[in-house]
């Protein structure tokens, strides 16, 4: 529970210094510069996790998650862009329901189970969403 309350902490704290850092619409790279600040710092700290775990580098599995660490990145650059025309208010909740579409997805496509207590959260969620577009 700590460790959630923390990174509830920590991810809201994130997206004040986004919205700061984004905020100024003459630089018209601001966008670019924080998804490249990220990247390279997430790029850091997976090096140091695969060297701490003693992970195995294979080159096909490297070649295999590009496209998707290019769609990740890609997705984090149009996020920062839209920061600086949305209200953080409305955009960080629905931006940040990527867990809950790749569980539907999955029990959509791979007809994974979950427990009773996912099910109530991706409703939750699916109902957070529908009132922030409501205001």
């Amino acid at each position: 529970m700590i460790f959630s309350l923390l990174t509830f902490a920590l991810w809201g704290i994130t997206d004040v210094f986004y919205k700061k850092g984004n905020s100024e619409k003459d630089d018209k790279y601001s966008d670019l510069k924080t998804g490249i600040i990220v990247g390279i710092v997430m790029g850091i700290y997976a090096l140091i996790y695969m060297i701490v775990k003693k992970v195995e580098i294979n080159l096909m599995d490297i070649l295999k998650y590009l496209p998707v660490s290019l769609c990740y990145i890609s997705s984090m650059i149009i996020g920062y862009k839209g920061l600086k025309y949305l209200e953080l208010s409305i955009m960080s909740p629905v931006e940040n329901t990527s867990g809950v579409i790749t569980s539907l997805l999955l029990i959509l496509f791979f007809k994974e189970k979950y427990p009773i207590p996912v099910y109530i959260g991706i409703v939750l969620v699916f109902i957070g969403i529908l009132l922030i577009y409501r205001r």
